[in-house]
């Protein structure tokens, strides 16, 4: 038999780690967007890809940042 107490407990911790987690991901991609250019550096100096691609791959992952941090909410 379950509590009802507990359940309820595990419900909004649940709901407030959903919303930590989701403002950790939407404050991770606007730091990464204020300034841009060290970001896309990053992949630079990795030998990941050029320049302009490096701007492009960092756009992508600071978009997919922001959807899954509003996706979350």
């Amino acid at each position: 038999m379950s509590n009802p107490s507990l359940s309820l407990f595990r419900r909004i911790t649940g709901f407030i780690l959903l919303l930590c987690m989701s403002a950790v991901f939407i404050y991770s991609g606007i730091s990464k967007l204020y300034p841009f250019e060290p970001f896309q550096w990053t992949f630079v100096d990795m030998g990941i890809t050029n320049m302009t691609a490096a701007g492009i791959i960092g756009r992508l992952f600071i978009g997919l940042e922001f959807i899954l941090g509003i996706f979350l909410l």
